[in-house]
C-alpha cells in the first residue's frame, strides 16, 4: 500500500477545484529517481537549500577521502549515502514545503 502526505499551498483559493489542483501528494516511500541521480531530484524539486548542502558535503567527503587515498572508501560512501537518501527524500521533501509555507493537510493511501 502506498501512502501519500496532502500538501495545500499557503495562498489556496477560495474555489475548492481551484485548491484542490494546487495540492502536492508526496509519497512516503523509496524514491528510485532520488536515489540515483540526488542532485538532479533536489534541483528538479526546487530544493536549493537541500541542492547545497549536499553538494558541498559529499564534496567535502570526496575530497577529504581522495586526498587520503581513501577512493574506494570514498566511492563505497558515495553510494550508501544515495541509498539512504531515496529513503528520505520524500521527508525532505515535505519538509521543503512545510518551509515554504505549505500545510500538511492529511495523509492518504
Amino acid at each position: 500500500m502506498v501512502i501519500f502526505n496532502v500538501h495545500e499551498p499557503p495562498n489556496v483559493s477560495a474555489n475548492r477545484l481551484q485548491s484542490a489542483e494546487q495540492l502536492v501528494f508526496v509519497k512516503d516511500g523509496y524514491a528510485w529517481l532520488a536515489a540515483l541521480v540526488p542532485p538532479l531530484w533536489l534541483l528538479w524539486k526546487r530544493m536549493w537549500l537541500e541542492f547545497a548542502i549536499y553538494a558541498g558535503a559529499t564534496g567535502l567527503l570526496v575530497w577529504l577521502l581522495t586526498s587520503a587515498g581513501a577512493t574506494n572508501l570514498s566511492n563505497a560512501l558515495l553510494l550508501i549515502i544515495q541509498i539512504v537518501f531515496g529513503f528520505e527524500a520524500g521527508a525532505l521533501y515535505s519538509a521543503a514545503l512545510e518551509r515554504r509555507g505549505w500545510r500538511l493537510v492529511g495523509t492518504v493511501s
